[in-house]
């Protein structure tokens, strides 16, 4: 394509294409291999002691270069004096909450604001990831799950399997996904609640 490109500018918009056709790709084949490894049953083994708190400064840093190019205000809300602690994959939650976060930032506007939260509520470790994009129907809600899965309308690149990872991994640690509408009725807020502490 780019080398029949007549001209230096169509040559550009065709490498461009393939670039980003590429990035898709390329990010279809991580979610495949992110899906089948969190499949499979967790093991005693796999379990360590995870502070939330810790894991959320960690996954800002991680994605602070994607919110700054977007204009998009990415921070951690309300940390309590204490670190909210869980027994679980590290790896597994890590990979839960890039999948959160990256849809937050996929689906929210240029100049919008992504919120995480590690709390403790009625004594159950929760994450939270709020955002004050678009938002999704609430008919849509029990779908957003299904694999391949995208609500129509949606403009924003993705193959429709980050959600459906998240299933997976909360289900393994016994968590629950909660769905409600960001502050104000505006966005998606994302709940990850874990089992009460022992």
């Amino acid at each position: 394509m780019a080398e029949r490109a007549g001209s230096e500018e169509e040559r550009r918009v065709a490498l461009a294409r393939l670039h980003e056709r590429l990035d898709r790709s390329t990010h279809l084949v991580r979610q495949l291999l992110s899906l089948a490894r969190h499949e499979t049953a967790l093991t005693a083994s796999q379990l360590h002691t995870v502070d939330l708190g810790q894991l959320l400064e960690a996954a800002v840093a991680d994605h602070s270069a994607l919110a700054d190019s977007r204009a998009i205000d990415l921070g951690v809300v309300e940390t309590l004096p204490a670190p909210v602690l869980v027994q679980a994959d590290p790896d597994g939650l890590q990979v839960l909450l890039n999948n959160l976060i990256d849809n937050a930032l996929r689906y929210t506007q240029q100049g919008g604001r992504v919120d995480l939260q590690a709390a403790l509520e009625e004594g159950r470790p929760l994450l939270r990831v709020s955002d004050n994009g678009p938002g999704v129907p609430s008919q849509h809600h029990a779908r957003l799950f299904d694999r391949f899965f995208r609500p129509d309308g949606n403009d924003a690149w993705g193959c429709g399997l980050g959600l459906s990872i998240v299933r997976h991994i909360a289900e393994h640690h016994q968590a629950d996904i909660v769905l409600a509408d960001g502050e104000a009725g505006r966005g998606l807020q994302v709940t990850v609640r874990f089992p009460q502490a022992a």
